[in-house]
C-alpha cells in the first residue's frame, strides 16, 4: 500500500468513526437522557470513540508523503525500495 493511499483509507475510516459516533451521540440524547449508570457508561463510550476518531483523523490530515534525502518520489514508490 503506498502512503498515499494509506492517508486517503486513515482519513476515510476516521471520518466514519466520528459521523457513527456523532449519530450515537445523537440518538443517546434524542430517546431520552434519564442517567442512568446505563446511559452514562454509553456517552463515555461514544466521548472516546469521539477522541480516538479525531486523533486519527488529524493524523491523517497531517501526514505528508516522505521523501528521500534527495527529495525525489521514490519514498511513495513501493517498487523503489531494495534496489
Amino acid at each position: 500500500m503506498t502512503p498515499a493511499r494509506r492517508r486517503t483509507v486513515t482519513i476515510v475510516v476516521a471520518s466514519v468513526m466520528l459521523v457513527a459516533a456523532a449519530s450515537q451521540l445523537g440518538v443517546l440524547l434524542t430517546l431520552g437522557w434519564s442517567g442512568d449508570r446505563g446511559d452514562i457508561f454509553q456517552l463515555v463510550l461514544i466521548v472516546a470513540q469521539l477522541a480516538a476518531a479525531t486523533v486519527i483523523l488529524v493524523a491523517g490530515l497531517r501526514a505528508r508523503p516522505r521523501t528521500t534525502e534527495a527529495g525525489s518520489a521514490e519514498a511513495d514508490d513501493p517498487d523503489a525500495h531494495g534496489r
